[in-house]
């Protein structure tokens, strides 16, 4: 006789599953290793610079697309102060054409990249206002007649331009103009009156005295101007007429290239 339902026999492979909780001493052993690694000062200053950089990158195209921006609004007000001078030019009345050739001036100095351009505009306008045909005399024959302001006044301001500025595939050419009476005194060897290209220019009556002529001059016509102290380094001055009596105290050296049969005055020393 049985006391009740039969149990089954146990074996050795029938122990209780071991437990996979971590006990909580392990966890807190645990994080705290985590948190007191050495690493994490470097981790935290490579973190810090690689954000100082990704910050400074940003700042530094928006820094270059401020500058763009700006220097494109700059050469935009050159442009329109440009072609309004330009306009100018053309007018009819003295005192705006003399406006605009101040404002090339000043515009020359503000952006030095224009200034060939600008001082070629400024020759062209001479040339066209004062073509050499057109010279005129007035009072006994032979007496130059009074240079138009506005001209004398463009030649004054091209003569007194920083000519290391200038550019040699853009030429500031005064050739074939009337330019008599013309007044543009300078200092001798300075750079304070600079005409590079006056062929077949007429100059009677013209005061140079003391301007830097490193010019052509062939064919000019130079009757009664005053060339004292006027400084003519490498001029060219082949088939120039009346060069006799324009004055006899000048600079030249022996680059310089004078009428065929004309006998220089002695040269004087450069200061």
């Amino acid at each position: 006789m049985t006391n009740g339902p039969e149990r089954p026999a146990t074996t050795g492979h029938d122990k209780a599953p071991p437990s996979t909780t971590v006990p909580p001493q392990r966890i807190a052993q645990a994080i705290h290793r985590v948190f007191a690694w050495s690493g994490w000062a470097s981790v935290a200053s490579i973190a810090t610079t690689i954000a100082a950089l990704t910050a400074l990158w940003f700042s530094g195209q928006s820094l270059r697309a401020t500058d763009n921006q700006y220097a494109l609004s700059q050469q935009t007000a050159v442009t329109d102060r440009f072609q309004k001078a330009v306009e100018q030019l053309t007018t009819d009345k003295l005192d705006a054409r003399l406006a605009a050739i101040y404002l090339l001036e000043r515009l020359a100095k503000d952006s030095p990249p224009d200034h060939p351009t600008i001082y070629s505009v400024l020759a062209s306008f001479v040339r066209s206002q004062s073509p050499v045909w057109q010279c005129r005399t007035v009072g006994p024959p032979g007496k130059p007649g009074r240079l138009d302001f506005d001209v004398q006044t463009a030649v004054t301001v091209i003569g007194r331009r920083d000519a290391r500025n200038d550019r040699f595939d853009i030429p500031i050419d005064l050739s074939d103009t009337c330019l008599t009476g013309l007044q543009l005194r300078g200092r001798p060897h300075s750079t304070g009156v600079d005409l590079p290209n006056l062929r077949r220019v007429n100059l009677t009556g013209a005061n140079l005295t003391g301007a830097t002529l490193f010019a052509d001059l062939t064919g000019a016509t130079l009757n009664r101007a005053n060339l004292n102290g006027a400084f003519l380094a490498s001029a060219k001055l082949a088939q120039v007429d009346g060069l006799d009596g324009t004055g006899d105290s000048v600079y030249y050296d022996e680059q310089t290239r004078w009428p065929t049969g004309f006998m220089p005055p002695p040269p004087i020393p450069v200061p």
